[in-house]
């Protein structure tokens, strides 16, 4: 896998094409190392904590429909075309992500409600089902919004990482969109580099007794890789 080729290469200037490159084998990675931002399985008390934190609303298991012709990562486009077509409503709040022991995500979406009162995820994705946490002060007006984020624990890498996304999504956030809704960010070379050196670093092989690559000077077993 050439992840680290790509990062090396990288120029001042990352393309759309290097970094949907980057992302594509970072993903690659992260599934056959079962080390990545998911759907998680059932919500725990750290999970709970978080979305009471957001809002006072419940969240909830939400089916992802494998609804043709929909593009990724663009939710309140795809729910306003789906609403176009069949009617129904939309329902905005939050998708939660858990990258577990490392961080979770709060990520602005939507959901179609059809005319019959049912919630669908329309928005390709790999996943089966999401967790969502609705929230009416989730509205859409053509910008992107900023993802929420929490770490698991005290890891200065995790904090560094967090605060890198954080950077990518206000500058994200303050460009305008096409007609076709799509932005175009040119992201710092050295900001890209640096979020998927991080990245890399957690997802390496490390021995249950060794120190977590994190840096929290903690074993591996009771930080990152505690089960």
């Amino acid at each position: 896998m050439n992840v680290k080729r790509l990062i090396d290469n990288l120029d001042k200037n990352a393309t759309p094409e290097e970094v949907m490159e980057l992302e594509y084998d970072l993903c690659r990675l992260m599934q056959i190392q079962g080390k990545r931002e998911t759907t998680p399985p059932y919500i725990t008390k750290a999970l709970y904590a978080f979305c009471r934190s957001v809002t006072v609303e419940q969240p909830e298991y939400i089916n992802v429909s494998k609804t043709q012709g929909y593009r990724p990562n663009q939710c309140f486009p795809n729910v306003q075309e789906q609403i176009s077509r069949f009617g129904g409503a939309m329902q905005c709040g939050w998708t939660i992500w858990d990258w577990p022991n490392i961080m979770i995500t709060a990520e602005a979406h939507a959901n179609w409600v059809s005319p019959e009162g049912e919630k669908y995820d329309i928005t390709p994705k790999d996943e089966t089902k999401i967790l969502f946490l609705p929230d009416s002060r989730v509205q859409y007006d053509g910008y992107s919004m900023p993802s929420l984020r929490k770490p698991y624990t005290n890891s200065p890498l995790v904090m560094e990482l967090i605060l890198l996304r954080d950077y990518m999504d206000e500058m994200t956030s303050m460009i305008e969109p096409d007609s076709n809704d799509n932005r175009i960010v040119s992201l710092p070379a050295p900001i890209l580099k640096r979020i998927h050196e991080i990245q890399l670093i957690f997802r390496q092989p490390t021995n249950q007794n060794s120190t977590c690559p994190c840096q929290s000077g903690l074993k591996y077993k009771r930080c990152c890789g505690k089960q």
